[in-house]
């Protein structure tokens, strides 16, 4: 129960995460939908009553309609439980609301559509979300281009966010008396992976993008900490939460031309009270041609 309390103080804590609930609604919606999908499963386990599968399915639906990405990098994880499921009969009822719940979402859309005058939903949202997803890999994916300039900044902003985020649970690693990971950590894969192997191979934006497997990578380390002393494992969580909530509040950028220096500036940075308060968005490129602009645009 202490890990568990210091595990939702460090979700609370994440310092991408406070920046995301000032910079769009569907991201801070990442935070809460797939959580509550997890609550509601973990729920039904402990208890058998339906209505928290019911709560899981109408979560998951939610969260998919506000973030449709969201809803296919979780989709293996739902199928993982839906299929270990018993009885049958409410795992298929289970199926069919998040079926329904996630067909729903086609009546707001198609409204919104109407009101920009568009003709076919169909034709029009395949097109709009072919278009947008062909153009971001293009560019970034290193799938389609190999490794050049652009796809390492791909992944080096991916890799940037999780480790200033979670570095301290590399203590555990280290200290660790039992190795070995259980079931749950396959879960917590299933959870983890596809969002982050598309995100590796496709387009990664910026840090915000992590939100969906913000939970279940502090699960996991929550998992590596069950096995070390009392003493690491507070130590650890400590870290972890301190350095987050410090490093968005009190980071400011180190002015210089140094490329190191401007990757964390730019793709850690910019997710912190500084760049909020600042307006503080340049590109890598940007800021290596003119280092002054990660002053933002209101010093």
């Amino acid at each position: 129960r202490a890990l568990a309390m210091w595990g939702a103080a460090i979700y609370a804590g994440v310092f991408y995460a406070w920046f995301s609930a000032e910079i769009h609604c569907t991201y801070a919606s990442q935070l809460l939908f797939p959580v509550l999908m997890l609550c509601g499963f973990l729920q039904y386990e402990r208890t058998g009553q339906a209505w928290h599968l019911y709560l899981a399915a109408a979560a998951f639906a939610i969260g998919a309609g506000m973030r449709p990405s969201d809803g296919a990098f979780l989709l293996p994880f739902v199928c993982w439980r839906l299929i270990r499921l018993r009885p049958r009969r409410r795992a298929v009822i289970t199926c069919a609301v998040i079926v329904v719940l996630c067909l729903a979402w086609l009546v707001p859309t198609a409204l919104a559509y109407q009101r920009l005058h568009w003709s076919s939903l169909s034709t029009q949202y395949k097109g709009t979300v072919g278009t947008y997803f062909a153009r971001q890999t293009a560019q970034e994916s290193f799938v389609a281009n190999g490794f050049n300039f652009q796809t390492m900044a791909n992944v080096t902003r991916l890799v940037v966010a999780l480790s200033f985020a979670f570095w301290p649970f590399l203590l555990p690693l280290v200290f660790r008396r039992d190795r070995r990971l259980d079931s749950r950590a396959v879960e917590l894969a299933l959870w983890i992976l596809p969002g982050l192997i598309f995100f590796l191979a496709g387009y990664f934006g910026h840090a915000p993008h992590l939100n969906f497997a913000t939970a279940p990578i502090i699960l996991l380390a929550l998992l590596l900490l069950e096995n070390c002393t009392k003493r690491i494992a507070i130590t650890t969580a400590v870290l972890c939460l301190v350095w987050n909530i410090g490093f968005f509040l009190f980071f400011r950028p180190v002015i210089t031309r140094s490329l190191p220096v401007n990757v964390v500036n730019v793709y850690a940075g910019r997710c912190t009270w500084f760049s909020l308060r600042h307006r503080a968005d340049a590109d890598l490129h940007e800021v290596l041609e003119n280092p002054s602009v990660l002053l933002g645009s209101n010093p």
